[in-house]
């Protein structure tokens, strides 16, 4: 009976699609560096949005502007903002939303964590499962209908 269940675990983890096995992974990232780094547990419903230390402030800061204005500024979902590096510009357009909590990290803990992209990051929690991620760029926004 041990031998069975263990293979029907085993079977399962290999049926689940590729899809899901990268929501797990993120969740678990994110997980790893919300207790290890910020000593907090993993919000279970909100948003978790990371503003990575990009070169190109202009651009970026437009793209960030759209998502606020179209998707962030009439939400009422919580959103955890982490920033990997003071930005006045960002945290301003931060306060035009509501239920938001910034968070100060760096690129280097986000990197141990593989959480630091080229692009901005948001993270959908729902019911504390991760539903959805993707990259804040002009193309991801144009796509997304709502959050």
């Amino acid at each position: 009976m041990k031998y069975f269940c263990t293979l029907c675990f085993i079977l399962l983890a290999c049926n689940s699609s590729p899809e899901v096995q990268k929501l797990q992974e993120k969740r678990k990232d994110l997980t790893n560096y919300f207790r290890n780094e910020l000593s907090i547990d993993l919000p279970g419903d909100g948003l978790i949005i990371i503003l990575q230390n990009q070169n190109c402030s202009a651009c970026r800061e437009d793209v960030f502007k759209d998502f606020v204005n179209k998707f962030l500024r009439e939400n009422n979902m919580n959103k955890t903002f982490i920033l990997a590096k003071q930005d006045t510009a960002l945290v301003n357009l931060i306060h035009q939303t509501p239920k938001n909590k910034i968070i100060l990290g760096n690129s280097y803990t986000l990197k141990e964590y593989g959480l630091n992209y080229a692009a901005d990051l948001c993270f959908v929690f729902r019911k504390d499962n991760l539903e959805k991620y993707f990259e804040i760029s002009n193309y991801q926004l144009d796509q997304l209908k709502s959050l």
